[in-house]
């Protein structure tokens, strides 16, 4: 699979309106996972598709978005889940991140930026 980065548990791959769309509007949706954000939420897939356009990079060159994927999802032989984001803010650098809230506290945020941030994270190989 064409993934940008791997841990132990995780891939992560740029955000894409089709593919990640369902998951994109289950993490925004919830009221819980947007405790610290400023955004309501997302009230229907519509609204989902219009937020995860701003997220991508073919469309705002500034940022940087990539869904966080939890391997077991496909092992299990389920479809690729998406259980966050992690990526960087317009104009590029600020490293921002949400993780939906049945997977907090479990070390996957963590994992994610070490792929993503870490010394040897896709961070430090784009283009600036």
């Amino acid at each position: 699979m064409g993934y940008d980065a791997e841990t132990p548990r995780l891939w992560l791959e740029r955000v894409e309106e089709v593919k990640h769309l369902e998951d994109f509007h289950d993490l925004w949706g919830s009221a819980e996972n947007l405790y610290w954000s400023p955004r309501a939420p997302m009230q229907t897939l519509a609204h989902s598709s219009e937020w995860i356009k701003e997220s991508l990079t073919s469309l705002n060159p500034k940022i940087d978005k990539y869904a966080i994927i939890l391997k077991s999802s496909v092992e299990s032989g389920g479809n690729p889940k998406m259980i966050g984001l992690v990526g960087t803010k317009d104009p590029g650098d600020e490293i921002v991140y949400m993780l939906n809230h049945p997977y907090w506290r479990q070390g996957y945020m963590s994992e994610a930026i070490v792929a993503f941030a870490g010394p040897e994270g896709i961070f430090w190989k784009l283009e600036s």
